[in-house]
């Protein structure tokens, strides 16, 4: 089997007595193959995506004992394994290097972008004999890899996967795009380049995956479709990726490079109503300027706004109208959701939700498109309010006989709006504006005795309705005037100024008799017009002092002065001196007022409350006082705030830096305006530099709150959550601000205060093998690392615990013994806050070889986490086990195959892994011979080289080469034994004498290959034959090919041969039987 029998008959002539020699020659089946591959897929000789059928490489096993050439192989060896696809898939082998029989062709490689295929059994028969086998009819495929994506969508404010106020996540549409030259087959379709593949769709989660094997092996892009984001945000362009599908049955995970989406934002626009005239006009000398409305988040989840995170049910922002009643939002403040609009402090001279139940005081309204402004104006969709109202009587008599004077008129006037009435004493001298002494709509504004008496005059000129439950006059100030008649001809004519201020309220004026000199006043901040202002330097208070009955062209003084309301005693400066204010001033009217400004530091004023005293002099002379230390009109309040910051998780002054820190300041607050909203606005700053601390992106970490205190003095907390892995070994201090309308009423920024002080340790390590003193190691039994540990912002004194453990780099995941990971711990009390630590780790590293160990480490404080070092990419933590794997080839025939030649090169490629970039390295190798494990040596000495060698990166190769004289090597077959050397110290090796990979087989001279196909005859004398085998063989002509020739002698005469003898007299005698046959039937012809 294998050999073909030959063309012609080969005479043979025996002669008695003579010794003759017979060679017949059979030529060898000499065959080969040629293969194109296919897509198993796609059923056709092309490549998918980015795949490609180039350097396919394939070799041929037998499957049954034969001889090729010079060689003998067993069933399941391999005969020949040089064969690689070229990039239209084909390729074919020498027409010699396979003979007569069964093979299996099995690929070793596979081309970029596919899966091995299953092997394909053929067989060579007689027939074959110099031609090449065809596979190329799809028996060849294989299947591409397939991979699949997941992606998630966030936020792009938050960058969570969680919605804002009432919009989703789910439901975004992604379109994958093919990016590849060649068509690619997805469920069971194919596409071209830039066409959508697949749409993928986002769960409640925000993400999204596909099947683990839907792509081909490619470049492609993912985008979210046009209108296809989910439901409450905006398209985003920028929502484009590109990946690879690269390995089989991956999800290519993008997770980590989110799609972000901006929500939908918009905004309010609300005005403010006069409840009795229906206008955006007040009433009397009321305001529609700074009505505080809050807005509540109603919708279901939390939302973003100015920066800071909130959940429903809490305040998302604080508006105040304008002087002409609106307020609006910015047109993007808002995120899609639902919001509930309160009003929380009605503006001057009008009553708020909790003195009056007839007023709108809320407004709900839900955000649905973006930038727009949603429409609260106009009457019904706005706030509400109405105004105050009071009343007043008086008494008028004679002073010098005490009777009630009746009949004696008095003209009241709006000091605002100069609306006028008068009305007239009656029979007792008594009157008032109240229903409950005459109705309002009695003859109203009759100017009679018992006429009623409305104030309502809107700014079109008419006037509200009159309404008997409440009081005749809005909230305003008021001149009364006495006027001349027959009643009180020849009298002093009583004059006042009434102020109404409160709801339902009748003021008396008493009985009026004779002039009396009298101040009132009213204190506020010159900023914000209020009576709270800030302990800052260059605090101003106005004191408005309200003056009656003086006389006009004459010069008076009002002195005044800060009085503790606390302790009664005058406010003093930080010099000791009291703060006081002097105002000089001549009237041009008997009743009138005067503004006195009190100018000072008031920065050490924090939570006090002061009253201002004034007294009135001419000359020297003390004509009158008001010095009321309860009376509100006369206070000023100082705002203060302390904090107190912690980790949200310890509670306590010391955090972790980790990816989600919560630090929670709780802020005390003293002297606010109960029901009042305020804003605490934090900031976290780094104690060492006092700059503000920015997180991993560069922004600053701030927080707000908006709060309305139910009493003065509270406490409210402020939540800074932010990534915080850049704080480690850094301290943080919490810096606050309160606000309310735009003005800062206290701040807290002691850099040095340590009860708004947050510590963050940090720990640092460098790892180093005991054997070798650096990041390097031979994989060994038992393997020693140290991992030396630096920590700082450690509390001194304290006890720390530092647990280690060791990851596999390559995975990820820790490293297991038994079972188990490999662990270390080390107990320290340290005395200064910074330092260094050891951990020490023996572990089985005989395993390990080209794997990468890195050291982890945490540190805990009262058995809380308190700072960890967990960077697999941090070549300080890492320690490095080298492997090594070699390929010898003969550089002439770039094969396992050499020929016994004078020279001869072996490059064996050594590919090593996990090396230290950078570090200098030296590969010795040696040649072993394969038989007796010993080294090869010519010319008495070992063949051996060397290579030294700086990798740029961990993993790669390195030639070593050998050139030795192969002559005296013919017929065996060499192994290239190799060493790693790190600072001369074994690192890594490669000693395996039966690794057909670092082999190479020299062949022995002489030896012939390539197929035959002339068959020789050979009648010649004994001495001829015998001169003929002295001769050299031919040249080998194809060193991968086949030896296809088989000869044979046979000498007569030789007795040692007895069965030989028998055989030839076998041979002639059938060969005289054949001739006779023959000549008989030419005979009959």
């Amino acid at each position: 089997m294998g050999y073909q029998l030959p063309e012609n008959d080969t005479p043979v002539n025996v002669i008695a007595g003579k010794e003759n020699r017979i060679q017949v020659f059979n030529d060898q089946v000499a065959a080969g193959i040629k293969i194109l591959k296919y897509d198993a897929e796609t059923g056709k000789p092309d490549p998918q995506g980015g795949g490609t059928f180039e350097n396919a490489r394939f070799r041929i096993v037998t499957l049954q004992d034969c001889e090729i050439g010079p060689r003998q192989y067993r069933s399941g060896d391999v005969v020949y394994d040089a064969l690689a696809l070229d990039r239209d898939g084909y390729a074919e082998t020498p027409a010699n290097v396979l003979t007569e029989g069964r093979y299996r062709l099995e690929e070793t490689g596979a081309p970029t972008g596919y899966l091995t295929g299953d092997s394909v059994e053929f067989a060579i028969a007689k027939s074959d004999h110099g031609k090449l086998k065809e596979l190329t009819g799809g028996e060849i495929a294989d299947p591409p890899i397939r991979g699949g994506l997941k992606i998630k969508k966030v936020d792009k404010d938050t960058k969570k996967a969680s919605p804002q106020g009432n919009a989703v996540l789910e439901g975004a549409r992604f379109e994958i795009v093919s990016l590849n030259e060649n068509p690619v087959k997805v469920e069971g379709s194919e596409y071209l380049r830039g066409q959508t593949v697949y749409t993928m769709e986002t769960g409640e989660d925000g993400t999204a995956r596909t099947d683990a094997r839907l792509l081909p092996y490619g470049s492609y892009a993912v985008q979210e479709s046009s209108g296809g984001q989910p439901k409450g945000y905006l398209w985003n362009k920028d929502n484009y990726r590109t990946f690879s599908i690269d390995q089989d049955s991956d999800i290519v995970d993008l997770s980590g490079d989110p799609m972000e989406d901006p929500v939908v934002r918009g905004g309010v626009r609300i005005s403010k109503y006069d409840g009795e005239s229906g206008e955006m006009h007040p009433l009397g000398g009321a305001s529609l300027e700074n009505m505080e409305i809050v807005i509540y988040n109603e919708s279901r989840k939390e939302v973003w706004v100015s920066g800071q995170m909130y959940r429903p049910g809490e305040i998302v922002h604080v508006m105040y109208t304008d002087a002409d009643g609106y307020a609006e939002t910015p047109a993007d403040l808002l995120p899609y959701g639902s919001y509930r609009l309160v009003e929380t402090a009605a503006p001057e001279g009008y009553l708020g939700k909790e003195e009056d139940d007839r007023g709108t005081y809320e407004q709900t309204i839900t955000i649905e498109r973006d930038g727009e402004l949603v429409d609260r104006t106009g009457q019904g969709n706005g706030m509400t309010d109405f105004v105050k109202r009071g009343d007043f009587s008086i008494r008028k008599v004679n002073a010098d006989t005490q009777k009630s004077m009746a009949g004696v008129v008095f003209r009241v006037t709006s000091m605002t709006t100069a609306e006028s009435h008068v009305f007239m004493t009656d029979a007792n001298g008594y009157y008032s504006t109240s229903s409950a002494y005459t109705p309002h709509s009695r003859n109203t504004n009759g100017g009679k005795s018992r006429d009623g008496m409305w104030f309502g005059l809107r700014a079109d000129g008419g006037n509200t309705k009159v309404d008997d439950r409440l009081g005749a006059l809005p909230c305003d100030t008021y001149r009364i005037e006495e006027l001349a008649g027959d009643n009180n001809r020849g009298m002093v004519l009583f004059s006042d100024i009434l102020t109404i201020t409160e709801n339902g309220k009748t003021i008396g004026l008493g009985t009026v008799e004779n002039k009396e000199i009298a101040i009132g006043t009213t204190a506020k901040d010159s900023l914000t017009g209020t009576h709270y202002q800030t302990a800052e330097a260059g605090a101003c208070i106005v004191d408005t002092v309200f003056y009656q009955n003086l006389d006009k062209g004459t010069s008076y003084t009002l002195r005044g002065r800060l009085v503790d309301q606390e302790t009664g005693e005058t406010v003093k400066d930080r010099d000791g001196n009291s703060i006081s204010a002097e105002k000089a001033f001549t009237p041009t009217v008997s009743t009138g007022s005067v503004d006195v400004e009190f100018t000072f530091d008031a920065s050490d004023f924090t939570g006090m409350t002061v009253v201002v005293f004034e007294e009135l002099y001419q000359g020297g002379q003390k004509l009158a006082e008001h010095k009321e230390i309860s009376d509100e009109g006369q206070t000023i309040r100082y705002p203060g705030i302390r904090t107190q910051a912690v980790d949200g998780q310890t509670l306590t002054d010391v955090s972790c830096a980790t990816e989600e820190v919560t630090l929670i300041d709780r802020v005390s607050y003293t002297n606010l305006q109960a029901g009042r909203a305020y804003t605490l606005t934090g900031a976290l700053m780094v104690k060492e530099t006092g700059e503000a601390y920015v997180d991993p992106d560069g922004k600053p970490v701030a927080a707000s709150r908006i709060f309305i205190p139910e009493a003065s003095s509270g406490v409210a907390e402020v939540v800074f959550t932010f990534n915080g892995v850049n704080a480690a070994g850094r301290t943080l201090v919490a810096f606050e601000e309160l606000s309310r309308g735009g003005q800062i009423y206290a701040v807290h920024t002691d850099l040095h205060d340590e009860d708004q002080t947050v510590y963050f340790p940090g720990i640092g390590t460098t790892a180093s093998v005991e054997s070798t003193g650096d990041r390097i190691a031979m994989a060994a039994a038992s393997l020693a690392v140290t991992d030396r540990v630096a920590y700082s912002n450690l509390k001194a004194g304290q006890e720390y615990r530092l647990k280690g453990t060791l990851m596999l780099k390559e995975t990820g995941e820790a490293l297991l013994e038994n079972g188990m990971p490999v662990t270390a711990e080390a107990t320290f009390v340290p005395e200064e806050p910074e330092g260094t630590m050891d951990v020490k780790f023996v572990f089985d590293a005989e395993n390990l070889a080209g794997n990468g160990v890195v050291v982890f480490e945490e540190l805990y404080g009262n058995d809380r986490l308190v700072a960890f070092h967990k960077d697999i990419e941090d070549e300080g933590q890492t320690v490095y086990i080298p492997e090594i794997r070699t390929n010898a080839v003969d550089t002439k025939t770039q094969s396992h195959v050499a020929d016994a030649a004078e020279e001869v090169t072996v490059r064996d490629t050594v590919t090593y892994t996990a090396l230290i970039p950078g570090k200098t390295y030296k590969v010795v190798g040696t040649l072993m011979d394969k038989e007796t494990g010993e080294a090869i040596e010519t010319d008495g000495r070992a063949v051996t080289a060397e290579q030294i060698f700086q990798p740029l990166e961990s993993d790669g190769t390195i030639d070593v080469i050998f050139q030795f004289n192969g002559m005296p090597l013919g017929g065996k077959t060499v192994v290239a034994f190799e060493t790693l050397l790190y600072d001369e110290r074994e690192v890594a090796a490669h000693r395996d004498i039966r690794d057909e990979g670092q082999s190479v087989a020299i062949l022995a001279k002489g030896t012939v290959k390539g197929a035959s196909t002339k068959v020789k005859k050979e009648d010649e004398s004994t001495a001829q034959a015998e001169e003929k085998e002295k001769k050299p063989a031919r040249k080998p002509s194809d060193v991968s090919g086949v030896s296809v020739r088989s000869t044979g002698a046979v000498k007569t005469g030789d007795t040692s041969h007895f069965l030989l003898w028998g055989i030839l007299w076998l041979v002639s005698l059938s060969m005289l039987m054949f001739l006779r046959i023959k000549w008989k039937k030419g005979q009959r012809s």
